[in-house]
């Protein structure tokens, strides 16, 4: 079963034309003895095309501003990115927590994020961050905004160095660091 952004209807588009800077969704689909892929812009109940009456997500791909997908391998729910540079999105303002939201990088349908942070000093980290739509938030699950209080970071007595690991995603995170140089980079997300 395979699925192309060019074509629409079983193995291609379930609706319109192939947008850049856009998730798709993946789906298998299948009816009357029939199984095809399905890319959609809906994270749930895509458009089927006449004949089939199931639907199964199976992935979500991101399609970039030259509207090549980004590569990627995926074991069952377990997304990590390939190759490529993605997500060097923050400069951070040392010792000051400083939020991002990786929109290119982690879709909606993620529960959590793999994210590596490097710099120069001695302590970076990040933690998830939620908004409640009115521009407001706070920690999901965390208390005061300290240094203490980041998911996973590390204090290493080196001038540059990074670290990696996972946590919760709720839309968005912030990031720590004790200096001004500092990169976040995504390597990947489950769902």
């Amino acid at each position: 079963t395979y699925a192309r952004l060019d074509q629409s209807g079983a193995n291609g588009l379930d609706t319109g034309t192939e947008q850049a800077e856009t998730w798709y969704y993946v789906y298998v689909i299948w009816g009357n003895g029939q199984t095809a892929g399905l890319f959609s812009t809906a994270f749930s109940n895509p458009t089927l095309p006449a004949g089939y009456t199931h639907s199964a997500l199976v992935s979500a791909v991101y399609n970039d501003a030259g509207s090549d997908l980004y590569n990627y391998w995926q074991r069952q729910r377990a997304i990590t990115y390939r190759g490529g540079n993605y997500g060097v999105v923050a400069t951070v303002t040392g010792g000051q927590w400083t939020q991002g939201s990786l929109p290119a990088l982690i879709p909606p349908i993620a529960i959590g994020a793999r994210l590596a942070l490097s710099g120069e000093g001695e302590m970076l980290g990040a933690a998830p961050y939620y908004t409640d739509g009115t521009g407001a938030g706070g920690f999901y699950s965390l208390g005061a905004k300290s240094v203490s209080q980041r998911t996973f970071g590390g204090m290493l007595p080196a001038s540059y160095h990074a670290v990696s690991g996972w946590i919760p995603w709720v839309g968005s995170a912030v990031f720590i660091s004790e200096t001004t140089n500092f990169n976040v980079q995504a390597l990947g997300w489950d769902f």
